[in-house]
């Protein structure tokens, strides 16, 4: 796992385009056939999702204001809904999970994990 301040990948956000890393081919360069599974990243406030060089990059939520991905017009909206990241990693792959702060519970389901096959 490479963890990273300013991500390796374009932003859909108009105002991280001009805080977005620089050289960011040197660095594919850097990871390509290595055991790097994801790289992490942050800063713009935009979950996002990407490859560089086959790597999976996951650039996290913020736990203050995310940004709006959908903004058409060019305009940054801010929305008040704070997110950390879960980073699952297995013996041949990673997950990561945007999780809610904060978020209102609808329902819950009780617990599965003994019911399914393969999972302790």
């Amino acid at each position: 796992m490479l963890t990273l301040h300013h991500p390796p990948l374009p932003s859909s956000a108009p105002l991280a385009t001009a805080i977005e890393l620089q050289h960011r081919e040197q660095l594919a360069e850097v990871i390509d056939g290595t055991d790097v599974r994801v790289v992490l990243a942050g800063h713009t406030h935009v979950v996002s999702a990407g490859i560089l060089a086959g790597v999976p990059v996951w650039t996290g939520g913020a736990i203050a204001t995310t940004l709006d991905g959908l903004g058409s017009d060019g305009a940054l909206r801010g929305l008040r809904a704070p997110a950390v990241s879960r980073v699952d990693l297995f013996a041949d792959t990673a997950v990561v999970t945007s999780v809610p702060i904060g978020a209102e519970t609808l329902t819950t389901v009780p617990e599965l994990r003994a019911q399914l096959p393969g999972r302790p």
